[in-house]
């Protein structure tokens, strides 16, 4: 038996675009050992889930800035550069570009920006930070703060 999760975003105009998450294959003889989702695969999936969910959040967000909010005119690249975020599900790296700022806007002493640095003030999401703090006061009382995730989440390397 094989089973295929797929996500499909669906654009505010009504677009879809079919991303593939994972395959399973099982045995068609339920057994104990595999019925369900072993933990590995649990995060395995959650880990590509998070990273399609992040990657067209991303994309969204740098097509809003992508045009001068002036003139309208398009915005070209400087660069790119790799923005670290840890969340919940993992940490992630995360490309992103840098823009020119359009010349109609002189009054700025900016040449370029990054829409997502703006708009990815910092570096752990809220959650993570919550349930780290959590973790640590429940099994750490005196302070020390390891990464207890390691063990209930998807392994991702800094």
């Amino acid at each position: 038996m094989r089973f295929r999760i797929k996500l499909i975003t669906v654009d505010e105009d009504g677009s879809e675009r079919m991303h593939s998450v994972a395959e399973l294959d099982r045995d068609s003889t339920l057994r104990l050992e595999t019925t369900g989702l072993t933990l590995a695969e649990g995060k395995q999936i959650l880990k590509h889930l998070q990273e399609v969910v992040v990657e067209e959040q991303v994309e969204g967000c740098v097509a809003q800035h992508r045009h001068c909010a002036i003139c309208s005119k398009p915005l070209s690249t400087k660069g790119h550069h790799q923005i670290k975020l840890q969340t919940v599900f993992g940490n992630l790296q995360i490309r992103s570009p840098r823009l020119r700022c359009c010349p109609c806007s002189e009054g700025d002493r900016t040449k370029s920006f990054s829409p997502l640095a703006q708009v990815l003030t910092e570096r752990s999401t809220p959650e993570r930070l919550y349930l780290e703090t959590l973790f640590a006061s429940l099994l750490f009382p005196t302070g020390r703060r390891p990464n207890c995730l390691r063990s209930c989440c998807p392994r991702t390397s800094n």
